[in-house]
């Protein structure tokens, strides 16, 4: 009995943000760099997507209902990923730089925010990444 596995191809980046307008905002911008993206509207279903998932590159707003951002990139960084790039978008001062230290947070971009610089800041990340 000949059996075929299916490979899911690598996730690259997923969104996080309970914003629709934002959501898709983000949604153009990281689709100029990669189409290998899925999107969630909070830390609940980002986690789930994460874990079914597992992106290279994670960008999540922090206030969110249901389940924050803190929280979210707490049970990933639980789950012994510490190699998941984590970027943080905030108009919040809600992550002090320890917290982001600790939760190993590469960058925290402050919203309103270039969507330029945003795009070349998760350009570099993804072209960092193994190919």
């Amino acid at each position: 009995m000949n059996q075929q596995l299916e490979i899911s191809p690598k996730v690259d980046f997923l969104i996080v943000d309970d914003d629709p307008m934002m959501r898709m905002i983000l949604r153009e911008t990281v689709g100029k760099i990669s189409r290998s993206l899925l999107v969630a509207e909070d830390g609940f279903d980002a986690f789930d997507k994460y874990r079914d998932n597992k992106p290279s590159i994670i960008l999540t707003d922090i206030r969110m209902p249901n389940c924050d951002g803190i929280e979210m990139i707490g049970k990933i960084r639980a789950e012994k990923d510490d190699d998941t790039i984590i970027f943080v978008c905030s108009g919040y001062s809600d992550l002090t730089p320890g917290m982001a230290e600790d939760l190993k947070v590469k960058k925290v971009i402050e919203k309103p925010f270039d969507l330029r610089e945003l795009r070349r800041i998760l350009r570099e990340a993804y072209e960092a990444l193994p190919h």
